[in-house]
């Protein structure tokens, strides 16, 4: 197996010596520079697109099903998007089952967010029962007498959205 095999670069193929132990083929470097695949080399098995956590934005989704459906391969689509042909027919088969809004984020756990509301209710009950604590002394006091760990960002939110904030000094 050549250099270039191994490594995929081009640059200045002609003029390397093999690595000890390895052995050169006549010719091979030859083909490859100009572009054409080896007579006799055994071709690795492609590596499937590598797996990704990272969320594939909401426009590549449907432009890839949109794709499908005019008439493109699975496979090709799937390449492109830089996914697995099984994703991309998740996504059609979402798409016709519940449209575009099948295709949009969503969260993983509701538990979470039960959490989360729990937390806010217990911000806003905490700031209601004193109006004079600012966002971190509300912090504070729930993670020293309730043990919940809260930024004071958080704080600061959940007190604007609720509209318990203190009014501008006059």
């Amino acid at each position: 197996m050549s250099w270039f095999w191994k490594t995929g670069k081009s640059e200045d193929v002609e003029g390397l010596e093999p690595e000890s132990g390895e052995v050169s083929e006549p010719g091979v470097a030859e083909q490859l520079a100009l572009g054409e695949a080896p007579e006799e080399a055994e071709a690795e098995p492609r590596p499937s697109p590598a797996r990704r956590r990272t969320q594939v934005p909401m426009e590549v989704r449907l432009l890839s099903v949109q794709a499908c459906e005019a008439g493109l391969l699975r496979r090709d689509v799937a390449e492109l998007a830089g996914v697995t042909a099984n994703t991309i027919s998740n996504w059609c088969r979402t798409y016709r089952r519940d449209g575009l809004g099948g295709l949009a984020k969503r969260t993983r756990s509701t538990s979470t967010r039960r959490i989360c509301e729990a937390l806010e209710e217990r911000i806003k009950a905490h700031r209601e029962a004193h109006p004079e604590h600012g966002v971190r002394r509300v912090r504070d006091e729930l993670r020293r007498n309730e043990g919940l760990s809260v930024s004071a960002e958080t704080v600061r939110r959940v007190v604007n959205e609720a509209d318990l904030g203190q009014p501008p000094p006059k």
